[in-house]
């Protein structure tokens, strides 16, 4: 027809492997080659004194425990370290592919979202957790899931979105006995958005329970298999309930101490605070950046409080993950692009530059000892006192 008009064809996705495979190669060079660097300043070389591939994973953490077990009884794995960092690194990788996806979807160019991928894997304390296989991974997947699902919850608000928030919640407790505290408040959020629910008890119940049921039916299973060991039903909820109930002798060191990872990515948060107040698309998303922002808050006063044990450079490791996952997830304007870029270039360049500032004998020298005990790693995110 000679009237006819000729639509655009729609643009092809790309495959998440452009990101995931340069990741994956990233953080396992990266893992190899820098503890043997001896050009690096005192305080970056501290930095990476750590036997990488130590892993203490705690009890009950079933995601991590799993991983181990697997990894045990596989034939021909001649090192445990270097197969977790492996597996760590390509756990990192698929993370950073799920954004990638999840980018596209919301229409980010390739080139931005790339370059935005490849500053959240550049943060010192990502490339740190990653390379020295901890469970910083499960951790981040989880909340980043969990923020995922609430900005989506902020978006569309049906059902099948509050269905898949309640799906995401079970993932704490598979993290760590301790966060699963978190799923209970997290699932009141589900009713309180809906404005009938406010006003209907009947209703406010339907949307708890419809958030909170998949959580029971994990732990439901989690019980079975434990049962085989002969453990009671009581014995199984206090792995729950333990966390909570005594409190630590000096929280506020603890506070101090995960305080100063989490002062690196202030750009980050005065982004995400300043897209949702002041512009009029980022208000849609507040609940999103809402629960991003909270949850690496709440996790870092709970650890503090309770004394879990949680590693101290957890909480800001959570904050780059909720974060990541509420830009992946928001429908930025094209500034809003340019601005998280930038907020993530920001925090880059704090993290890797702050040790330099007065000279690297400032940051490599002995530290106080306090009364908490934790992990004893010199350099880049040891601004704080040594706990």
């Amino acid at each position: 027809m000679a009237n006819s008009v000729t639509l655009p064809a729609p643009r092809k996705a790309t495959t998440a492997f452009v990101v995931i495979v340069p990741a994956l190669a990233f953080f396992v060079l990266v893992a190899a080659q820098l503890p043997a660097l001896h050009h690096l300043v005192p305080a970056l070389q501290g930095f990476w004194s750590d036997r990488p591939g130590e892993m203490e994973v705690a009890p009950h953490a079933w995601i991590s425990l799993f991983v181990v077990a697997v990894l045990n009884v596989l034939p021909g794995i001649w090192n445990l370290h270097a197969a977790l960092i492996m597996v760590s690194s390509l756990g990192a990788a698929f993370s950073l592919g799920l954004l990638f996806k999840a980018m596209q979807s919301d229409r980010w160019r390739v080139w931005e979202a790339v370059l935005l991928l490849a500053l959240v894997a550049a943060q010192p304390l990502v490339i740190y957790l990653t390379v020295n296989a901890n469970e910083s991974i499960p951790f981040a997947l989880a909340f980043g899931m969990l923020v995922y699902a609430a900005n989506r919850l902020d978006v569309n608000g049906d059902v099948q979105s509050q269905m898949t928030f309640g799906l995401f919640l079970p993932l704490l407790a598979l993290v760590r006995p301790e966060v699963a505290v978190f799923i209970p408040v997290l699932a009141f959020l589900v009713p309180l958005r809906d404005r009938a629910a406010r006003r209907d008890i009947r209703a406010f119940t339907a949307l708890f329970l419809v958030s909170i049921l998949p959580t029971f039916l994990v732990l439901f299973s989690l019980y079975c298999l434990v049962s085989s060991l002969e453990a009671s039903p009581l014995e199984f909820l206090r792995l729950f309930l333990d966390p909570v109930s005594s409190l630590a002798s000096a929280p506020g060191d603890m506070v101090e101490a995960q305080l100063y990872p989490m002062l690196y990515l202030t750009p980050l948060v005065i982004f995400m605070l300043g897209y949702t107040l002041l512009v009029g698309q980022g208000r849609r998303h507040m609940g999103g950046a809402f629960v991003a922002l909270a949850l690496p808050a709440m996790l870092a006063g709970a650890n503090a409080l309770f004394g879990w044990g949680v590693d101290y450079r957890m909480p800001a490791a959570v904050l780059v993950a909720t974060s990541a996952a509420w830009i992946a997830s928001t429908e930025l304007q094209a500034k809003g692009r340019k601005g998280a870029i930038v907020a993530l270039g920001l925090c880059a360049a704090l993290g890797w530059g702050a040790p330099l500032i007065g000279g690297a004998k400032e940051f490599a020298g002995p530290a106080p000892q306090h009364a908490v005990e934790r992990p004893g790693v010199t350099g880049l995110l040891r601004l704080a006192p040594q706990y």
